[in-house]
């Protein structure tokens, strides 16, 4: 069995790392494009518990693009 380097071990494991980030901000950009579309919709303004409850979704979804932008620039 040939063994990898440790560089290679740390370069699969930073592309498996890379891959779930950019799977994880892929969901929420789908999640924020459909909780904005539904705030679109007319008959939501009938159900304000409902605006608060998507309105703190897209807060914590967009906090949570945001921390995955800036770890991307360190």
């Amino acid at each position: 069995m040939i063994s990898s380097s440790p560089e290679a071990r740390s370069i699969r494991s930073l592309k498996r790392d890379l891959s779930a980030t950019e799977e994880r901000i892929a969901l929420l950009e789908a999640k924020q494009k459909e909780d904005e579309c539904i705030l679109c919709e007319p008959d939501i303004y009938r159900d304000p518990e409902r605006i608060k409850t998507i309105s703190l979704e897209l807060k914590t979804i967009t906090a949570e693009i945001l921390a995955y932008l800036k770890q991307e620039q360190l």
